[in-house]
């Protein structure tokens, strides 16, 4: 799969996540082999509709929808997983091993969750930021 659809891919699932399906994401890391290709397809499938011609669709809220569901995949490209890559591009150029980072992101992601606790809408993009992160590390 090419690897930009893949990371629109997870930016959707960002989306979802973000718009109220808690543990989205830690449910499609519990998948596999082919219950986890079959989720990858149905998202496929909504990134090739998205990237369809907005100007077919035929009512205002399907528009809207379409306008709002692309701001969000794009809000998340750029604010979470470009900035994950990045990141993830500098430990590598740094020579930090595959090791190390599993071991950093994990003790990081429980260390945040414990200093967040009483700030729950910080807590809750944080540790999806460090789940993306450990999820991204393992597919690459």
């Amino acid at each position: 799969m090419d690897p930009s659809l893949s990371i629109e891919i997870i930016a959707f699932w960002l989306l979802v996540e973000g718009n109220g399906e808690v543990d989205f994401l830690r449910h499609i890391n519990s998948f596999h082999g082919d219950h986890f290709l079959a989720l990858v397809g149905m998202g496929k499938q909504f990134i090739d509709a998205m990237h369809g011609f907005p100007v077919d669709l035929k009512s205002r809220s399907a528009r809207e929808f379409h306008r709002q569901v692309m701001l969000g995949i794009c809000f998340f490209l750029n604010n979470v997983c470009y900035k994950v890559l990045n990141d993830l591009r500098r430990k590598a150029e740094q020579g930090v091993t595959i090791h190390d980072m599993e071991e950093s992101l994990e003790s990081n992601y429980h260390g945040l969750r414990e200093h967040m606790k009483d700030r729950p809408h910080i807590s809750t993009v944080s540790a999806k930021v460090a789940h993306f992160k450990i999820y991204v590390f393992l597919v690459i």
